[in-house]
């Protein structure tokens, strides 16, 4: 009865190549990745760092709520807030013009009249058959 020592080779081929660390590809990546990061947005008064992510809405809310002296200048915090619009967070062209936003009218509902519901009333219930 002999044994093979397959499972002891794969073993060793894949505590190999653990030990190998990664490749020049996962380390470009995560050098970009790291890069990204950095370029975030950093307040200027306060040096509060924020998500690559964070919404110019967002940044002007921190402008607003923790340095309200500086509220007609936002682009003190953040550079990134240069000829932002609080009227118009999104940058939206309708908000822009004045439009209103145009709202859906709900249905009117239908009058039924009295006779009507009766009828209906009397037809639903029937008679219940007895055994």
């Amino acid at each position: 009865m002999g044994g093979g020592n397959a499972q002891k080779s794969a073993a060793a081929r894949l505590k190999n190549l653990k030990d190998k660390g990664p490749t020049d590809e996962e380390r470009a990546a995560s050098k970009a990745k790291s890069e990204k990061d950095k370029a975030g947005y950093k307040c200027s008064i306060c040096l509060q760092t924020f998500m690559i992510s964070t919404k110019p809405s967002g940044l002007f809310l921190h402008a607003k709520s923790k340095h309200d002296k500086e509220i007609a200048t936002p682009e003190k915090c953040f550079p990134a807030l240069k000829g932002f619009d609080p009227a118009n967070p999104d940058g939206k062209a309708a908000a822009a013009t004045g439009a209103a936003p145009v709202k859906k009218k709900k249905a009117a509902k239908k009058e039924d009249n009295l006779a009507d519901l009766l009828s209906a009333g009397l037809n639903v219930g029937g008679k219940k058959k007895k055994k």
